[in-house]
């Protein structure tokens, strides 16, 4: 169910806003184990689309500690992607200049930042108070750039892409203080010409995200470590014992990384976390499953990602972006939850007649509340687009107690 009306929203500092969607279409009691002798439990909320579009999704960390969701409703991905954020049961769109605009993260004062495309190149924006901002690229970045997250400080953290940077495809990490870019120094692995990326950044100014590396074919492996700006140099995370990459996608306040470690030789990852004192710990996985992935980290150490019986969603090695959702692969995967020292299988959380798959958990706040990535078969199928054979939604759990 849907309704469009127009709205003047307090919470939302934009100058410009159209078209307010509410839909929760799922709204259903669900618990799942904890602590021992402790239960969790949420309600689930789809937060469906905006009007004309099938699709929805949403990045690491598109989630603020107020529970308003960011992220891109669609029909045709990166053509016609629309800008919104989400607050209890509203979903807004937003005025940009850009057909196809894709909001990364938000902060708790609703700024967002993301990549919008314009003549097929991404370029990185910031969306506050004067509503859409386009950020300059760096010096000697004719390939564009990609803003990933901002912290309460109105840091902002992604990439930018050189020739002059061999890694991957001709990433390099980048920040912008006060609106102008700073390229950073990466990780010497070794590798001719490393680069990077920035994924995340805590209100204390820690970076974190990944450096140094190059990728090769045989085996597949992206040789890049997960990496630790401080002061703005970086520091090696290194990998699990025997894993030849990593990655970090989160961290909280207190300096807790999360991110995932690649076994190149089995396509295969396994989800980590990072603490001065302790280094890097693997996450425990349940039994059946190949790979796991962590992606966000909130401030009292609850962890989300996902678990894959088929190794990573990107050919078993760890991915840049992540994936979205891939029929038939989504049944294959599961979003997870790590918390009090357990990993708890979110899709348990799911009714058994219930045609949703929540696929990776994307976000989580202070308050508990989850994002998740879900995918269901369209009924009927798309003839004309194998990709339109299933619809992507996102799905928050919202904790009832």
């Amino acid at each position: 169910m849907s309704a469009t009306v127009g709205i003047s929203s307090p919470s939302v500092r934009s100058p410009t806003l159209r078209l307010a969607v509410a839909i929760t279409a799922l709204a259903l009691a669900a618990t799942a184990a904890a602590a021992p002798g402790k239960k969790l439990s949420y309600t689930m909320i789809d937060l469906g689309t905006l009007p004309g579009m099938t699709m929805t999704m949403s990045s690491f960390g598109g989630i603020n500690q107020r529970g308003q969701v960011t992220g891109w409703s669609y029909f045709n991905h990166y053509r016609d992607d629309s800008p919104f954020i989400w607050e209890k049961g509203v979903m807004i769109g937003l005025d940009t200049p850009a057909a196809v605009c894709g909001p990364q993260d938000i902060n708790d004062h609703s700024e967002l930042v993301g990549p919008y495309i314009e003549q097929g190149t991404p370029h990185a924006f910031f969306y506050g108070a004067d509503g859409f901002v386009p950020l300059p690229d760096p010096e000697g970045t004719p390939g564009g750039a990609w803003a990933k997250c901002i912290n309460n400080r109105g840091t902002i953290g992604g990439l930018a892409k050189s020739t002059e940077f061999a890694y991957t495809f001709g990433y390099a990490p980048v920040i912008w203080v006060d609106g102008q870019p700073q390229v950073l120094p990466v990780l010497d692995l070794g590798f001719a010409a490393p680069g990077g990326a920035v994924n995340d950044i805590n209100d204390a100014g820690q970076m974190v995200g990944h450096s140094g590396g190059k990728f090769e074919m045989n085996p597949p492996c992206l040789r890049t470590h997960a990496t630790l700006w401080e002061k703005g140099q970086p520091i090696d995370l290194g990998a699990l014992e025997g894993h030849p990459s990593s990655m970090a996608f989160g961290i909280n306040n207190a300096g807790v990384v999360v991110g995932h470690s690649g076994v190149a030789s089995t396509g295969a990852s396994r989800g980590f976390v990072w603490t001065k004192k302790t280094g890097m710990v693997e996450l425990e996985m349940p039994s059946g499953w190949v790979s796991s992935w962590a992606v966000a980290i909130n401030n009292r150490g609850d962890i989300v990602g996902g678990v894959s019986e088929a190794g990573d969603p990107q050919l078993g090695i760890p991915s840049e972006y992540g994936a979205p959702p891939i029929w038939p692969v989504t049944r294959l995967n599961h979003a997870v939850l790590w918390k009090d020292g357990q990993c708890i299988d979110l899709q348990d959380l799911v009714p058994a007649d219930s045609p949703w798959n929540l696929h990776t958990a994307v976000a989580i706040n202070a308050r508990g509340q989850i994002v998740t990535w879900a995918a269901k078969l369209n009924d009927p199928p798309d003839p004309d687009d194998p990709y339109k054979d299933y619809i992507i939604h996102l799905i928050l759990l919202d904790p009832t107690q």
